[in-house]
């Protein structure tokens, strides 16, 4: 009975016909340096936001992001009217100054639940590690790019997952240097940035103007500097952008009809971002638009991704916890401008 039951076993098992699931050898704890690599990589690769922006490892407590200031005007004459040489008054000299943003990470967590079926294939540590780093990055990255465009620490902290998340920092949208608005003030005075009616003539370039009148011309001037920039916006004002291009009888009117290019106003790419229309994030903080160029846009995780797993046999699933510290800012926060379509202009007491 016993040699009858061994043959039944191996050819059920050479055939196929199933598989025993033994993820204790699959391990726990620190993973190596370069699954952190694949886990952001990932994520880079599936977030128009992430994908673009300057990526930072962090191997100390925080790191600094520092940029040089300069005067214009350093140039200055050598000799005077008559040909003499001159001295350089004090009044003419260029002063530089070093300005510094930091990444300073905090601490999130990630769960993530695997069935046995989807571990079939990926038995062996480095396969599962490959898989586990990829379903991770692809759970992450709209978390991830939500967090560094939303979070405000003005948000209080309460039993909302979004609130929670987004109360710990000040992210991009947070900590723009130019901020508009689209609603007047509470004092009356008729005092909005821009008028935000998508009925309007013409809508959205009378949005797109503004931001790019809120950003100082030394960062923006000259079609190569606009190139650089995007404009994040939700989808209707991508949309309602394209029907304008559409309307012109060029070929680049005919591209936009066909959805063959990525539009661009002004040599500036405008860019439809999914995070623009979460509802549970834009009811907290506004629903926004943003002119900015992504390299001034930074952020950053440890080295170090700690992935701990337990199984569950009743379920017959592998539970999985991954802890990193992120952070994000930017080299130069007058560089963006941010324009909130729904938010009250705040009043400025003298």
């Amino acid at each position: 009975m016993a040699m009858a039951s061994n043959k039944l076993y191996d050819l059920m098992m050479s055939n196929g016909s199933f598989k025993i699931v033994d993820v204790a050898s699959l391990g726990d704890g620190l993973l190596p340096v370069e699954k952190l690599g694949q886990f952001i990589r990932v994520i880079r690769e599936n977030s128009p936001v992430l994908g673009e922006a300057t990526y930072k490892k962090i191997t100390g407590d925080s790191l600094a992001i520092s940029r040089v200031d300069m005067a214009n005007g350093i140039v200055t004459p050598g000799r005077d009217a008559s040909g003499a040489k001159r001295i350089v008054p004090e009044a003419d000299e260029a002063g530089i100054e070093v300005k510094t943003n930091s990444l300073n990470p905090k601490e999130l967590i990630a769960k993530l639940k695997i069935d046995y079926d989807t571990l079939e294939d990926n038995l062996e540590q480095d396969a599962f590690e490959n898989t586990l780093m990829e379903l991770f990055g692809m759970a992450a990255k709209e978390d991830f790019e939500r967090y560094f465009l939303f979070a405000d620490t003005d948000i209080t902290w309460s039993t909302t997952k979004v609130s929670k998340l987004l109360s710990i920092n000040d992210g991009w949208l947070k900590t723009a240097g130019n901020k508009i608005y689209g609603l007047e003030s509470a004092s009356g005075a008729a005092d909005q940035d821009f008028n935000p009616d998508p009925e309007q003539d013409m809508w959205p370039i009378p949005l797109f103007k503004a931001l790019y009148n809120a950003i100082p011309r030394k960062f923006i001037a000259g079609k190569i500097n606009r190139s650089q920039y995007r404009l994040y916006v939700d989808s209707q004002v991508e949309e309602a952008y394209s029907e304008i291009v559409a309307a012109r009888p060029t070929v680049v009117g005919d591209n936009a009809l066909l959805g063959k290019d990525v539009l661009t106003w002004k040599n500036i790419p405008v860019i439809d971002i999914a995070s623009f229309e979460d509802d549970t994030y834009t009811d907290l903080i506004g629903k926004p638009a943003m002119l900015t160029k992504p390299k001034n846009m930074y952020w950053g995780t440890k080295r170090d991704v700690r992935v701990e797993n337990e199984k569950d046999i009743d379920w017959r699933q592998l539970k999985n916890v991954l802890t990193t510290r992120a952070d994000c800012t930017y080299e130069d926060e007058d560089a963006t401008a941010v324009a909130f379509l729904d938010k009250e202009k705040p009043v400025v007491t003298p």
